[in-house]
């Protein structure tokens, strides 16, 4: 039953999404501007994919499952939702480097948009790194050791290269 009600329910979903669409342009002109753009998708795919882990959840607690079954949908949601997040952080970043390189004045463009690239693909890493710290966590391993000896590398790293960090900072901050 549930290996068929999960593809029906990510159906579901894509009908929710053509639903919403007709629903969210007028909007989309009104707070953007954007008359030439169309809008095609309310709901991205990971958004549609966390509907689906909060759906399973749902189906979980509602019913009656042998403790074997429910721990293992349990920590497949667990797994899709932390997936799912993670995914959805990294488009919003990347939404939120286009909004950005849309406003950046065409003098200095360039340097600006590689700037801007280095900074979100860091920002990504920030969120696969969280993701996966998240996925160890709930499978009960602690990662606070390791983090601690990251920690001390990272110090050891940074006195190591730092007139080369030093050149990166002031670089960045010629550019902006």
């Amino acid at each position: 039953i549930v290996l068929v009600a999960i593809p029906i329910a990510y159906l579901a979903t894509s009908l929710l999404n053509r639903l919403l669409v007709p629903l969210a342009r007028p909007l989309w002109r009104r707070l953007l501007g954007d008359g030439g753009r169309q809008i095609r998708t309310v709901l991205p795919v990971p958004a549609r994919l966390l509907l689906l882990s909060l759906l399973g959840r749902w189906l979980l607690s509602s019913l009656s499952l042998s403790l074997l079954v429910r721990q293992f949908w349990s920590n497949v949601a667990s797994m899709v939702t932390i997936v799912t997040v993670v995914w959805l952080l990294i488009v919003i970043a990347g939404k939120v480097e286009q909004y950005v390189q849309r406003r950046i004045p065409s003098a200095n463009a360039a340097a600006a948009q590689s700037l801007l690239r280095l900074s979100r693909r860091a920002v990504e890493l920030l969120f696969v790194f969280g993701g996966l710290l998240a996925m160890l966590r709930h499978f009960g391993v602690d990662p606070t050791p390791a983090l601690a000896g990251l920690g001390v590398g990272g110090i050891a790293v940074a006195l190591a290269a730092q007139k080369t960090l030093e050149n990166v900072i002031a670089g960045a901050s010629l550019i902006f």
